[in-house]
């Protein structure tokens, strides 16, 4: 699933100390995957 990739990812960022940017990027692909899942309210 895409989100074991984003918790591996997160979990290499966190060796490196260097977690908010792909925190950031992770909120950032959820708000998407969600406005595309919903149907048009407009």
């Amino acid at each position: 699933m895409k989100t074991w990739r984003w918790v591996r990812a997160l979990a290499a960022q966190a060796e490196v100390g260097d977690q908010l940017p792909i925190l950031l990027d992770i909120l950032a692909l959820q708000i998407a995957q969600q406005a595309t899942a919903l149907p048009d309210l407009q």
